[in-house]
């Protein structure tokens, strides 16, 4: 887990509790929704974490291949709310910086999943503006960069429309799982 995800994510106090073991080797836990508080508006959140820990999240193509190897219900969480927490910290820009778009293609698939129409438009222009080639760091993606970048305000209109955007990311993902929870047990 990467220092800022997991920085955020205590920051919210959310820990990992996931328990069992799914045969999928060593160090591998039972994917469930079980023992979350539904009723805790963050319990999606806590769930993002549990898929996390599952598939060991690095912030690499391999974590995307991992990620794609679960269920589609579960495949998305985690991508999404990485996406949710970096953009709401610090925008399209800082989200794309983080995770070096490596979980691009798994946000767009999952915001058309849970059907999060505006949210999947959003994206899509964001993408539209997206240069892989500036968020590198073995390519040249330096801190200079990053901080030209956010002068540029590249991402400003797809920020604005983001936290306009109601309800929320978290919100929406947090009703799509409560109405299908027998497939999260």
């Amino acid at each position: 887990m990467s220092l800022i995800r997991l920085a955020f994510t205590v920051g919210f106090g959310i820990l990992c509790a996931c328990s069992g073991d799914s045969g999928t080797g060593a160090g591998r836990q039972v994917l469930t929704a079980r023992g979350l508080d539904s009723g805790d508006e963050f319990f999606v959140f806590e769930l993002a974490d549990r898929v996390a820990e599952h598939v060991d999240i690095d912030d690499t193509p391999e974590s995307v291949e991992r990620l794609r190897a679960l269920p589609e219900h579960w495949r998305y969480i985690e991508p999404l709310i990485y996406y949710f927490n970096e953009v709401n910290n610090g925008g399209h820009h800082q989200y794309f910086w983080n995770s070096q778009g490596v979980y691009r293609h798994l946000v767009a698939e999952g915001l058309k999943y849970y059907q999060a129409t505006e949210f999947e438009k959003n994206f899509a222009d964001a993408l539209a503006v997206y240069r892989p080639e500036a968020y590198e760091v073995g390519k040249g993606g330096t801190w200079e960069a990053f901080q030209e970048a956010y002068k540029e305000d590249r991402y400003d209109k797809q920020d604005s429309r983001f936290y306009q955007i109601k309800p929320k990311l978290s919100v929406i993902l947090a009703k799509a799982v409560l109405e299908r929870i027998d497939q999260y047990q």
